[in-house]
């Protein structure tokens, strides 16, 4: 493993491909927000409540794009910077991101490190999920208990099923049946998405690491797994390897624009892809394995330079400019993705 002192570490800006994009359709959302407002708003109808939905619709549009014009001025003003390992560190280590089936974008950064008594924990965010869960349920129960007064009124004035209570609870039952499934599933692939997670316990002090993912995209049929081996956790597709502390050289980020198309669609996703790079009994090979994929540049960034720091390992920062730029030149040339997709 490269001691501290072989490298050299230097500032670069994190570069999002989005911010012009983004800027536009702000520019745009705020304009056609204003100016159909003072075009249109004396027009309405004043207290009725068409005239109400109107003023309600022109002003989202002004706050939408106001909202994402002021993000973009400030990322374009301050724009976010990490420190990483200079451009001689591991020039043969490839600057590519390791694309596999399946990939999952998930706009904000899925991780967080954490330590206790005996060792550091690369895992899933809990506070994400908290988050989700509480918006799931705060989302869920307002839209179910709508539905379900829109049902009871629908019963009992215009198809006159019966007495208040005999439409309260039919306009419950299917609102349960059909609502209440709907959400108890998006619960369940919520779920399903974070437990997908890859997890890494860094022992404080030395010691092996452990990673427990899913099947890695690079599978073991060729030499570069020689001395590792993974084992299969129950019947699950999970698996976990342990890692000699000895052949981590690096921590490493790399863009990536995820293609995927399908039958009837195409969709395209900017994302930065942090990356474990270990060593291989081939000398100028080396083993990258993938620990997260963000659409948070910057805080996909900085995790992956925290845990570079934890390793004491050189940080290989890809995600600049310069970086961006090369990967959408390869993107030009690589094979799309048949599935995958983006979580929020």
């Amino acid at each position: 493993m490269a001691g501290r002192s072989t490298w050299q570490d230097i500032e670069s800006r994190v570069h999002s491909p989005s911010h012009g994009l983004l800027a536009v359709l702000g520019a745009l959302f705020c304009g056609v927000g204003v100016v159909t407002y003072f075009v249109v708003a004396r027009q309405l109808p004043v207290g009725e409540f068409s005239g109400l939905l109107a003023l309600l619709a022109i002003g989202a549009f002004a706050v939408v794009g106001g909202s994402l014009l002021a993000w973009s001025i400030r990322a374009f003003l301050a724009p976010a910077r990490v420190r990483h390992a200079d451009a001689s560190c591991f020039p043969k280590i490839p600057q590519e991101p390791v694309a596999f089936e399946g990939a999952i974008v998930h706009h904000r950064v899925t991780h967080e490190l954490v330590a206790d008594a005996r060792q550091w924990n690369f895992v899933p965010s809990e506070r994400n999920w908290r988050q989700d869960k509480h918006f799931l349920i705060g989302f869920g129960g307002g839209f179910l208990l709508l539905c379900a007064g829109t049902w009871s009124w629908i019963f009992h004035s215009r198809l006159q099923v019966g007495g208040w209570p005999v439409s309260i609870l039919a306009a419950t039952l299917i609102t349960v049946m059909v609502g209440g499934t709907a959400f108890f599933v998006i619960g369940l692939l919520m779920r399903s998405g974070y437990q997908r997670l890859s997890r890494l316990t860094i022992p404080i002090g030395g010691g092996d690491l452990e990673l427990n993912a899913p099947i890695p995209p690079q599978q073991d049929d060729t030499e570069l797994l020689a001395g590792l081996q993974w084992v299969f956790l129950g019947k699950s597709d999970r698996r976990q390897l342990k890692i000699p502390r000895s052949l981590v050289q690096g921590v490493q980020i790399c863009p990536w624009k995820v293609v995927v198309v399908g039958t009837n669609e195409r969709t395209v996703t900017w994302a930065v892809q942090g990356l474990l790079v270990l060593a291989t009994p081939e000398e100028d090979n080396v083993l990258r394995l993938p620990l997260l994929l963000t659409g948070d540049f910057a805080g996909g960034a900085r995790l992956m330079r925290r845990l570079a720091e934890v390793l004491e390992v050189p940080y290989l920062f890809h995600a600049d400019a310069a970086g961006w730029r090369q990967e959408a030149d390869r993107a030009k040339r690589r094979q799309p993705l048949r599935t995958g997709g983006m979580m929020g």
